[in-house]
């Protein structure tokens, strides 16, 4: 959900100043991130001071939800990134509950779920899905990370000089919602507070009093997540596939996955589907280039002289069935116009048609020998 600057963003004066002074649309991350600064005036002074007290997230009552075009345009960009690599591995991944991030927010130092810093939509690092995926095969097969496709696969260290195998040809790409999303408050309950933030050293006991506090978790919603293969590790494709199934039924995905959260509840190879959506769009652009070099060329040919414009609409014919229909109305009649000031023309013409008309009719015998006059 995108807001203008001009709506009433809760946001800490320092970060106001910035986007009053900005034409920028500022994403609905802001809107549940801060807790609106209280300012006051004193008589004495025109400057606003702080109140004191904790800066905390603004939690809104209702569920927040997308916005259609900015994940249409996310999608269309990825597509652009996708055709980088050779080939690709896509699924659909969904979770009842997922936490991404979970690492305190820089602006109020409260844990939150990880939104995009510039769509302000919540989506999953891909070095998130290539940590989970490397623990997975590691905690799956025995001595995975000796094996020669690990290493190839996923690359080692760049302290381990002998190596010869260096970065990864695994692509992992950032992972947006496909269609929709919902953010959905949830609630954490430690008993033993004091117990935690002693380190130990307080003793966890039956009579401390559980602290609640709230989050944001991304509810029912379905990821596109996307492995880029580069052609060294494109013979352990369905390998890669099967372990990230794997992965992320059993294993799952961002924080609190032993109770529960971040595992998949639906996981769907959607790889052909996206194959086949990259295979029409590439087949568009180039029809689009097709035309916008047509309409250029037809641009150039109508400064010329018409003799010269005949020779290149000649030059141009095709064994098409629109090509040869076009040769023997249009094209003929302008030969015939011209053929007296430049026999060539008839010449050409005549030479076309014996390369790819077979017909013997009698009107095209007649045409012939009307162009045969001219040479």
């Amino acid at each position: 959900m995108i807001v203008s600057k001009n709506n009433n963003v809760q946001v800490p004066s320092y970060i106001a100043g910035v986007m009053n002074k900005s034409k920028h649309l500022y994403s609905n991350f802001y809107r549940y991130s801060y807790m609106k600064y209280k300012t006051e005036k004193t008589e004495k002074t025109d400057k606003t001071d702080k109140k004191k007290g904790k800066l905390k997230p603004k939690l809104n009552n209702e569920p927040l939800k997308n916005d259609q075009p900015i994940l249409s345009n996310m999608k269309e960009k990825r597509k652009q990134f996708i055709q980088s690599c050779p080939c690709f591995i896509a699924m659909e991944y969904k979770a009842d509950k997922l936490i991404i991030g979970g690492v305190p927010s820089p602006y109020t130092g409260d844990t939150m779920t990880a939104l995009h810093s510039i769509y302000g939509v919540p989506y999953i690092e891909g070095s998130s899905i290539k940590g989970l995926l490397r623990h997975c095969i590691m905690q799956e097969e025995a001595n995975a990370i000796e094996q020669e496709w690990f290493q190839v696969a996923f690359g080692v260290g760049s302290d381990d000089k002998e190596n010869p195998f260096g970065r990864g040809n695994l692509v992992f790409f950032d992972s947006f919602p496909e269609s929709t999303f919902t953010l959905e408050r949830d609630i954490q309950a430690p008993h033993y507070v004091d117990y935690y933030q002693s380190e130990g050293e307080t003793l966890p006991t039956d009579d401390m009093s559980p602290k609640l506090f709230e989050f944001y978790v991304v509810k029912e919603t379905t990821f596109t997540i996307i492995i880029g293969v580069l052609e060294k590790s494109k013979d352990v494709m369905e390998t890669i596939k099967k372990y990230l199934k794997i992965a992320l039924e059993d294993y799952g995905l961002g924080g609190k996955t032993a109770v529960g959260y971040g595992l998949a509840v639906e996981v769907n190879d959607v790889t052909q589907r996206l194959q086949e959506q990259l295979r029409r769009i590439q087949q568009e652009k180039q029809q689009k280039e097709r035309k916008e070099q047509q309409l250029k060329e037809e641009e150039r040919l109508a400064k010329l002289p018409p003799i010269e414009q005949l020779h290149a609409r000649l030059d141009r014919l095709t064994e098409s069935n629109s090509d040869m229909e076009c040769s023997k109305k249009d094209i003929y009649e302008k030969v015939l116009e011209h053929a007296s000031e430049d026999p060539s023309l008839a010449q050409k013409l005549l030479q076309y048609w014996e390369k790819y008309d077979s017909s013997k009719s009698k009107k095209q015998k007649e045409k012939l020998e009307k162009l045969e006059q001219f040479l």
